[in-house]
């Protein structure tokens, strides 16, 4: 509503008029800002340590946009986060790194027009310690039956805390106190497989677990488990 106002003196009239001059054309941007969160990051990691960490936006991205964050840290590591047409959430695979250290990460959006990124909030940059250690994974085992009898299959499904690495291969191999030992393969990426055993003797009948192959030393072993086989 803001004019610039002209005044021209009409002498001859003996009055004075008055012109309202409106001020130009311009063009503005609605700016609704959008939060980038992340979720699965970590302050603790262990040397090695791949974490995967997936990206929300609070809103679905534009129709024909694109966009993508850098996640760089401050051990020279840095991975990406993309985002399609009209989708939300995103994630990438951070690797901790073989260095000991404390480090800082930090976010940007890199690429895009001015108004684009300045209408997204990037994650607030956070600090992680990586430990010299190597971190072992959970195994777990669930198994339903306590009891059973003899000739039938004792079911187990073996769940892994976090999934195998890419190129990795784990074999978790059970061994039954009869000597019978059944091996589930899984490959990147699975987190979980069912097997049967069939205890070929009664009484009380243990499985003892242990791992194998190129991903094993990620994984720590799960507990054996027992039940009593009936004649």
């Amino acid at each position: 509503s803001s004019r610039v106002l002209w005044t021209l003196a009409v002498t001859q009239f003996g009055v004075s008029s008055e012109f309202y001059l409106p001020p130009p054309d311009f063009q503005f941007v609605a700016m609704n800002f959008i939060q980038i969160s992340l979720l699965g990051t970590e302050t603790e990691l262990y040397i090695n340590d791949t974490i995967p960490i997936e990206g929300i936006l609070s809103a679905p991205l534009p129709f024909g946009e694109s966009l993508r964050l850098a996640l760089v840290a401050s051990n020279n590591k840095i991975k990406y986060m993309d985002w399609a047409s009209r989708s939300f959430d995103s994630g990438a695979i951070f690797e901790a790194g073989a260095v000991p250290g404390i480090y800082r990460m930090y976010f940007s959006l890199d690429n895009y027009e001015f108004y684009l990124t300045n209408s997204y909030i990037t994650p607030t940059p956070f600090y992680f310690v990586v430990f010299n250690r190597t971190r072992l994974y959970q195994i777990t085992v669930e198994s339903s039956p306590s009891s059973l009898f003899s000739g039938t299959y004792f079911p187990f499904t073996v769940n892994l805390h976090s999934p195998v690495p890419e190129g990795k291969e784990l074999n978790v191999i059970a061994t039954g106190s009869d000597g019978k030992t059944y091996t589930l393969v899984f490959y990147a990426g699975e987190t979980n497989k069912t097997s049967e055993c069939y205890p070929s003797k009664t009484g009380p009948f243990t499985i003892i677990f242990s791992v194998e192959g190129s991903a094993a030393e990620k994984y720590s072993p799960p507990p054996l488990i027992g039940f009593e086989v009936f004649p």
